[in-house]
């Protein structure tokens, strides 16, 4: 019988996708492990060209780069320093594995996807807006936007530290590694 990842390659991509996600509870099992990996590994390459592709493609459209924010910069430095820390694309970093690691210790493993692609695409803030549309509604279009790692890594110790003060703090935990988690927070 043929590996998930030898089918993966030969094209079945949803129906890997299909049997791997109704796999979920045993993915971290040896003898799943592996391919699954495999597979995932595959699959953000796959994310990778498609996100270097769209943000070519985008700006041909009339769509601006983080112009569709939940809120409005009051300096250039302000969006500067944003932009900077939550970049339009931003590959791994070379320590990508470390961190994954610190990662994993602080909070548990992560999914296989999101693993895969911290270590295969690295970031992507695709929020922005079309030059038609209002600029502070362009979240509302649910851009893919996957924060860097080292913001997860930050936001993971500070709730962390939070809970050793006070072990009742907040459970369950959300980091959001998307902005749209801010802009649903901040329009509900």
């Amino acid at each position: 019988m043929m590996s998930f990842y030898e089918r993966y390659q030969q094209g079945y991509h949803q129906a890997v996708y299909d049997a791997l996600f109704a796999k979920q509870d045993q993915i971290r099992e040896p003898s799943l492990y592996e391919d699954a990996s495999d597979v995932m590994r595959l699959m953000m390459q796959r994310v990778r060209i498609n996100i270097e592709m769209i943000i070519q493609r985008l700006p041909t459209i009339g769509y601006e780069h983080h112009k569709g924010l939940c809120r409005e910069f009051y300096t250039q430095q302000e969006r500067e320093m944003y932009e900077k820390e939550i970049p339009l694309f931003q590959t791994p970093a070379p320590h990508v594995h470390e961190q994954l690691a610190t990662l994993d210790q602080l909070s548990g493993s992560l999914p296989l996807s999101l693993r895969y692609f911290y270590q295969e695409v690295g970031c992507v803030n695709l929020v922005g807006a079309f030059s038609s549309m209002k600029a502070s509604h362009g979240y509302k279009l649910d851009p893919l936007c996957i924060c860097p790692l080292d913001i997860a890594l930050i936001q993971v110790t500070m709730f962390g530290e939070n809970w050793k003060e006070d072990p009742d703090y907040c459970f369950p935990v959300i980091v959001s590694i998307s902005m749209n988690i801010v802009a649903v927070e901040l329009t509900t």
